[in-house]
């Protein structure tokens, strides 16, 4: 199964660099608008959110939203740890290039919404990501709503998941919405 998951995030991390600077930012505009769209985010305080990278769907347009947000940030990297914080002053590069917010920290029961990212996805709601296993671990207890943020090309109808893997609330697209 591990080697499965290694082919399919090649694949896809090369198929989202492939995409334009334009056609990520169209694509995004139409994801946000969709996301603005949903009663669970309309009913939601605190939103845990990403910093894009590497032609990641950006949803940075959020912020505007009166709403609280969060990011995550690395806590243990020998455990997968991670945790979500408020930007706070800024945010200071982690050890993986990603931006990491320096606010304060948000507990997983202020959380009511987290957008989640990844490099492929099922219809039935499953991810592969980087493959350290940090959203995995961080979702496992988590009781509230997850929705899977991606590009159209990025869900397909089956992917390899294990006991660990952990299951979001629905997945959207430009196109289309699942689960």
């Amino acid at each position: 199964m591990e080697e499965s998951k290694h082919v399919l995030r090649d694949e896809f991390k090369k198929k989202r660099l492939d995409q334009s600077e334009d056609e990520c930012r169209r694509k995004s505009k139409i994801i946000i608008e969709k996301i603005r769209k949903l009663d669970i985010y309309h009913n939601s305080k605190t939103v845990a959110i990403y910093h894009p990278v590497f032609n990641e769907v950006d949803l940075l347009e959020l912020l505007n939203d009166d709403k609280t947000f969060c990011f995550p940030k690395i806590i243990s990297l020998p455990n997968a740890e991670m945790d979500f914080f408020e930007v706070g002053p800024g945010f200071k590069e982690s050890i993986y290039g990603i931006g990491e917010p320096e606010g304060n920290y948000v507990g997983k029961n202020n959380i009511d919404l987290i957008l989640v990212p990844g490099l492929v996805f099922s219809k039935s709601g499953y991810r592969i990501g980087y493959g350290k296993g940090f959203y995995d671990k961080y979702l496992n207890d988590f009781g509230n709503p997850t929705i899977g943020i991606a590009y159209d090309f990025q869900v397909i109808d089956e992917l390899p998941h294990g006991d660990r893997d952990v299951r979001l609330s629905m997945i959207i697209t430009s196109v289309d919405s699942y689960v």
